[in-house]
């Protein structure tokens, strides 16, 4: 087994404060699908302060694209009489394409089920967009923000 260093310690305890800290305040605000919140604080955390900035911030816009698309083509869709799954299909690929050109923007081409197949029929599209954004840029923003106060506490070298 390999040895335990400090990093290595530090940045295991970061990314369980960023997860459960994203699941309560998520929990605070009553959101509805707290999950998403803790999963992207654990996927905005890096090893280096640097890297968790860069990572939270494209997140927050690709999660935004993947949530807009998905409007577009679930609203465009639903007007045609085309299935969700014809919905999510056009999304996806619109968004694997951006993603192609723009690897940050990779996250938005998942945010694409996360919002078509959310299974909360009785909302309109709009409202589960901005919920699955909502609760996935809480997620980031609070992973970095317990990034930063443990880079303060604990500079990196």
């Amino acid at each position: 087994m390999p040895k335990l260093d400090a990093d290595a310690a530090v940045f295991a305890l970061r990314c369980v404060a960023a997860c459960l800290g994203a699941y309560a305040v998520a929990l605070a605000f009553g959101l509805a699908q707290p999950l998403w919140a803790a999963m992207s604080a654990t996927m905005v955390s890096q090893p280096k302060l640097a890297e968790t900035r860069s990572t939270f911030l494209n997140r927050v816009a690709a999660t935004a694209l993947g949530a807009l698309v998905s409007l577009a083509a679930g609203t465009l869709g639903a007007r045609v009489g085309l299935p969700v799954t014809a919905h999510m299909g056009v999304a996806v690929a619109l968004t694997a394409l951006i993603a192609h050109r723009l690897p940050a923007m990779r996250p938005a081409i998942w945010t694409c089920p996360l919002v078509l197949l959310s299974g909360e029929a009785s909302r309109g599209l709009a409202e589960i967009a901005l919920r699955r954004s909502v609760e996935v840029s809480l997620g980031a923003l609070v992973g970095w923000l317990v990034h930063l106060g443990v880079a303060k506490l604990r500079p990196e070298a």
